[in-house]
């Protein structure tokens, strides 16, 4: 356990700084603007899932013979270190909408903010309902 604690804080350092490299790599004007704040919050997004997601992996799977295996030992407030991504995609999306609504007015960023999840989660729900119908 004392591994996952130490690992924790150098994600959150290690997706900022890749982020802003990402960032800045895709869009190489200076770090300031509407534009620059989307693209960083896109690649907040992107970086803090994949770096998760691979630590995750390491500390929650093992190597069998017949290929890894989740086991799910290493949790953070019950929830396995792998799904801790999502905090980055809602920030993310949080910075994104903020840039949109300073780029053209809050009236635009904060209905984006708050019914973009509110579609995505309907659509997986949606999605997950007919693979159950097609199971059965």
């Amino acid at each position: 356990m004392i591994r996952l604690v130490m690992a924790l804080p150098l994600l959150v350092f290690g997706t900022i700084i890749l982020s802003m490299l990402a960032a800045r790599a895709i869009h190489p004007a200076p770090y300031e603007g509407d534009s620059f704040g989307m693209v960083w919050g896109i690649c907040f997004a992107a970086v803090g899932l994949a770096l998760h997601y691979g630590v995750g992996w390491l500390f929650n799977t093992e190597s069998t013979p017949h290929g890894r295996r989740w086991h799910n030992r290493y949790l953070v407030n019950g929830l396995p270190v792998q799904h801790l991504g999502i905090a980055y995609a809602v920030i993310g999306w949080a910075i994104v909408c903020y840039n949109l609504g300073s780029a053209t007015s809050a009236w635009v960023g904060w209905p984006v903010f708050l019914f973009t999840p509110v579609v995505v989660a309907g659509a997986v729900a949606r999605v997950r309902r007919r693979q159950e119908q097609a199971g059965q």
